[in-house]
């Protein structure tokens, strides 16, 4: 199934400007575009603020029937996706931005603004009022002018993304620009991308920052390549620095419907047991869930009842809720499975769901677990599933 990507147009412009580029990517993402209001001749001539198109943005998967998406957002639709991503976290899995400005003090929007005067425009550069007119009918280019001069100014008196609320997007986010954009500083891109949680910025040589004037096809390599490279799972070993995060991520509600026991993280963390490897799952710098793989033959408290040798068996959990049903539990469960049956031996992998626990009883029938009966382990009443090498080399 392919991956879900949303495109979001720039000031002043619509979702045309995405065309050529939507069908270059066609093959890799099912893509949608959209008009924000006022744009492209879609909606009506109201005002609209930053906020007002980050709730478009949620309003629009909502419509679509769309739980979460990869956004791309040139210039101004790079900004409604960061905002979009704060009101709406779970509903976004990476961000991708090019050209978009954040420096938007009272000096850099005043300079921005001069840019944005209908009647010099229709003087000065009649074709690209022409081209306006065209673009936005039946509805008034000029107050569409009007109503983005409206937004940047409010942007520069406080509906910003400050420091603070780029520090709490956790989700993965790439910070793209063209290194001849003159419109956007390559200082405030990186400042952002320093601020933003996790983060990474992309320079793109001789870029420009009009959509229209670079390559489309080198923009939507870009697009699959950020996508591609932040939508990645890698891993680490847990120790002991990890306790509180560990200890946090305990106290989640999905986790403690999932399995309300509680370990003792200071001990397990605290000591290296042989027939254990404990690992947290890192989405670029941030760290969402948590996966332990142990050998149940040599494991120290008989859990898993005399378990033959050339078993594993695989504890995973999302700890970050904003990142449940985004793919990352089975992105995490096939490298689990990968580095389990790649180790001479191993013909088996066993999971014990909670006989209650609906949905990793579902998600592990996904990856092609077979369910081996209901047990008793420990203190709990589990449904055993296992995923034989051969079955797992053929799924």
């Amino acid at each position: 199934m392919k991956q879900k990507l949303l495109l979001l147009h720039g000031a002043l412009g619509s979702k045309k400007q995405f065309e050529t580029i939507e069908g270059l990517l066609a093959g890799e993402f099912e893509t949608f575009s959209l008009n924000f209001s006022g744009h492209g001749g879609y909606g009506s001539s109201q005002a609209f603020s930053m906020d007002s198109l980050a709730r478009e943005v949620v309003d629009y998967l909502d419509q679509n029937n769309i739980p979460t998406a990869h956004v791309f957002g040139y210039s101004m639709g790079g900004y409604a996706a960061l905002k979009a991503a704060r009101k709406a976290p779970e509903r976004i899995k990476t961000a991708v931005t090019y050209g978009t400005k954040f420096n938007w003090s009272l000096e850099a929007t005043e300079k921005e603004l001069k840019f944005l005067n209908p009647e010099i425009t229709e003087i000065k550069v009649p074709q690209f009022a022409a081209k306006l007119k065209q673009e936005h009918q039946p509805l008034d280019w000029k107050k569409l002018m009007h109503h983005t001069a409206i937004m940047m100014q409010g942007l520069a008196q406080g509906q910003k993304l400050d420091a603070e609320a780029l520090r709490s997007i956790d989700i993965p986010v790439s910070i793209g620009m063209g290194s001849e954009d003159h419109m956007v500083s390559f200082q405030e891109s990186k400042e952002v991308s320093q601020l933003l949680g996790n983060a990474r910025l992309k320079l793109i040589p001789e870029g420009v920052h009009s959509l229209e004037k670079n390559d489309p096809s080198t923009i939507a390599a870009i697009i699959s390549s950020e996508i591609s490279a932040m939508h990645k799972i890698s891993f680490r070993d847990a120790d002991i620095k990890d306790l509180p995060l560990l200890e946090k991520w305990d106290k989640e509600e999905h986790l403690q419907l999932a399995d309300p026991s509680k370990e003792n993280w200071k001990y397990e963390l605290d000591r290296t047991a042989p027939w254990r490897e404990q690992w947290l799952a890192l989405l670029g710098k941030k760290a969402i869930g948590f996966i332990q793989i142990i050998d149940p033959h040599l494991e120290e408290s008989n859990y898993w009842q005399n378990a033959d040798k050339g078993k594993r068996a695989i504890d995973i959990w999302i700890g970050e809720k904003d990142f449940l049903n985004k793919g990352y539990g089975t992105l995490m469960m096939k490298e689990a499975l990968k580095h389990c049956f790649e180790q001479s031996g191993v013909n088996e992998v066993l999971v014990d769901p909670l006989e209650s626990n609906i949905d990793a009883i579902r998600f592990y029938k996904r990856l092609g677990f077979k369910s081996q009966g209901m047990r008793t382990l420990g203190n709990d009443q589990c449904e055993v599933f296992a995923l034989s090498k051969s079955d797992w080399r053929t799924a």
